[in-house]
Order: structure tokens, then sequence, then C-alpha cells
């Protein structure tokens, strides 16, 4: 079982209250929940990835939004560019 990062926690907690989801391809969507960032943990953490990214909704925000869960359990959010950054920069 791993560690869970607390301040991660807060964070998927915040995005899941204000109504935040993963857009798949298929364009379905599914909450931005805890089950959901211990799966991409694990995704990383089993395919070897420093990390997973998906397209996020955010409700009344229009743009291109992404959200990153990395191996160690830190998560990013924000626009495309700002989330490719954070990639690059780690």
């Amino acid at each position: 079982m791993m560690n869970i990062n607390l301040t991660a926690e807060r964070h998927i907690a915040s995005l899941n209250n204000n109504g935040a989801r993963i857009k798949a391809p298929d364009g379905t969507t599914e909450p931005v929940n805890m089950d959901f960032y211990l799966r991409a943990v694990e995704q990383c953490n089993a395919g070897g990835y420093n990390a997973v990214t998906y397209e996020l909704v955010l409700p009344c925000i229009d743009g291109e939004f992404h959200i990153a869960f990395w191996k160690d359990g830190h998560v990013d959010n924000g626009s495309t560019s700002r989330i490719i950054d954070c990639l690059a920069s780690r």
C-alpha cells in the first residue's frame, strides 16, 4: 500500500468538490477522486513512467486543461502548456 501524499489528497478533494472531471479519448468523463489518483500513481509505477496525464474538464471554464499524476504522488493541473512545462522540468 502506498503512502498517500496529503497535499495531493487535498488537491484532489478540491478538484472533486468543484466538479472537475477527467475526460477520456472517447469523450466520456469521470470524477477526479482518490480512486482515480491511486490508479494513476500505480500506473506510473507499474509502467516505469515519471507521470501520466489526462485531459481535465473544469466546469464553467473554457480552455484546454490537463492533470498530471506523478509516480511520487504529486499532482499538477492547469493549462495544457503549463503541464507540458511541468513535465519538461522534472
